[in-house]
């Protein structure tokens, strides 16, 4: 009898080992994106890297749920709800309105943020160094950069002294970066129209607006909306011969005269690592905002020939691509 329980007894323990009773549960990592994942996979990708830099890999460790507004910034609010009641470890915000809506929603939930505001300003931190709160991550913004972006413009385009600036009014960003390129356009005594577009429609309409206008060059403000519209964006402008300027890589790949702005890959995966942090124990009160590092200067010489534009050999120096 006794031999028998013995032998049922090693049975079990061969079939059903402890560590597989005892297995916890994932530990859940919110995604909130208010671009869609079509056009924010290689950013996401890099998310990924980083979350595996930090010893964390999805279904391993930890359980992500995404979710995605696909530029439809009036979704952003529900679905920051909806992952806020799945009770996630840490939640990623990409972009200003996925940003804005979890800092209303919760002040307990950690947050690690890539976004294009001033964190301060918005209160999403006390300050860079100690935000104090539940909130941190990096940052893709700097309204020196849409000043940057019209001076390239305008160094490939001497003569150019009419400009337009495409903004989303959803963007809670407008405002500040339409003052300031206001400001450095009147230094070099040109002027502007501002043309705001929040649907396909729209867009279509502020192109035919800077057309009637005769503007010279076009600026396309920094927003998730426009990303997800890159190719209708770089069409309208091929089609009506009008320099443009965009902010992220993907624009110039697409067909466009020129990109600058923060490497988003980069950016992506030092927020990848900041969860991983955060996942391990350390504060989001305790982990500085980070600015950032890597910048990326595409140019197409394809699109400059078709528009009759010589690319001055400083700019051809200074970029990381150069698509022929």
């Amino acid at each position: 009898m006794r031999r028998r329980t013995f032998l049922m007894t090693l049975v079990g323990t061969v079939c059903c080992p402890p560590f597989a009773r005892s297995q916890p549960s994932l530990r859940i990592v919110g995604v909130l994106g208010s671009a869609s994942p079509a056009s924010y996979g290689s950013y996401m990708n890099g998310f990924f890297l980083g979350l595996r830099a930090a010893g964390f890999i999805e279904g391993r460790d930890i359980k992500v749920q995404q979710r995605w507004a696909d530029g439809n910034y009036d979704r952003v609010r529900e679905m920051a709800a909806d992952l806020a009641s799945r009770r996630p470890s840490v939640i990623f915000a990409s972009g200003n309105p996925a940003a804005i809506e979890l800092k209303k929603l919760t002040s307990t939930i950690p947050v690690v943020f890539t976004i294009g505001l001033d964190p301060v300003k918005y209160a999403f931190a006390a300050n860079m160094n100690r935000p104090a709160g539940n909130m941190t991550g990096t940052l893709l913004y700097s309204s020196d950069l849409i000043i940057k972006r019209m001076e390239m413009l305008k160094e490939m385009n001497p003569s150019a002294s009419r400009f337009a600036f495409l903004v989303n009014p959803k963007n809670p960003n407008v405002d500040d970066d339409t003052q300031a390129l206001k400001a450095a356009i009147l230094k070099l005594q040109g002027s502007i129209l501002i043309a705001h577009a929040s649907s396909d429609g729209e867009i279509e309409a502020a192109f035919d607006r800077m057309k009637e206008d005769k503007v010279d060059a076009a600026i396309i403000s920094p927003d998730a909306y426009f990303a997800d519209r890159s190719e209708k964006i770089v069409a309208l402008a091929a089609r009506d011969r009008l320099p443009t300027i965009y902010d992220r890589r993907i624009s110039a790949s697409a067909g466009g005269l020129i990109a600058f702005g923060p490497s988003f890959i980069d950016a992506y995966h030092r927020a990848g690592i900041l969860v991983g942090r955060v996942l391990k124990g350390e504060k989001p009160a305790d982990l500085p905002v980070e600015l950032p590092t890597k910048f990326e200067l595409v140019v197409n010489l394809k699109t400059a020939k078709s528009l009759g534009l010589q690319v001055p050999q400083s700019i051809l120096a200074r970029a990381d691509e150069v698509i022929e």
